[in-house]
């Protein structure tokens, strides 16, 4: 085993208000606001979710149209100021996400052992996070969906850095808390462990850890 390649979400963070599109900011001006409705309405929107995405500027333009259809569709009525304002601190602002305590920890530790390498379906603003935690420098190299206009689940996304790395069948071992991309992960040669930070999956066709530790 040579590489680690590790999922952001529920892996190393998680959302702080429990659902990744809703920060603290819009919790505060919607305090009744459903993740589960949002879940919902957010399927209506691939063209935008799943957009080439570049630059921080970029994703910004495109939370102020997704948002905007998102609570047109929620019947909560906000001004275009308003939208502005919650996609602006979507984009700018670390305060969505919260890191699991030991993280740092844990990636020094694998870090000393193994080529860790990051593949994540998100967008350009995980980046400068990373680096404000200073994260990032364990990482060899950060795979962004929306930089490589990818993803994982068409299975090319895992492309990237099985040829960037040359990595063998066997020689990597991919971790993420769903099920469904580990086995797409496994068909592509690499070993898989699912994520289960908050001990609720029951089961699975994978063998579950509860932190980086386990491994």
């Amino acid at each position: 085993m040579k590489y680690l390649i590790l999922d952001f979400g529920k892996v190393l963070a998680y959302p702080t208000c429990g659902n990744w599109f809703i920060t603290p900011l819009i919790k505060q001006m919607i305090p009744d606001i459903d993740g589960n409705k949002i879940n919902e309405v957010l399927h209506k929107y691939p063209h935008l979710l799943d957009k080439k995405l570049t630059t921080m500027d970029e994703e910004y333009i495109m939370f102020i149209e997704l948002f905007t259809n998102l609570y047109n569709d929620l019947n909560i009525n906000l001004t275009k100021q308003e939208i502005e304002l919650i996609a602006h601190d979507f984009v700018y602002n670390d305060s969505k996400y919260q890191f699991y305590d030991g993280i740092r920890e844990e990636l020094e530790l694998l870090s000393s052992k193994y080529t860790l390498l990051m593949l994540t379906d998100n967008w350009p603003c995980v980046l400068p996070i990373l680096e404000k935690y200073d994260l990032s420098k364990y990482f060899t190299k950060i795979y962004v969906s929306s930089i490589y206009d990818d993803k994982k689940e068409r299975g090319t996304f895992f492309d990237y850095p099985i040829k960037d790395f040359n990595i063998k069948d066997g020689e990597a071992l991919f971790i993420d808390d769903n099920e469904s991309l580990l086995t797409i992960g496994k068909s592509k040669g690499l070993k898989v462990k699912q994520m289960d930070r908050e001990c609720v999956i029951n089961s699975s066709k994978h063998e579950i850890i509860h932190n980086l530790r386990n491994i």
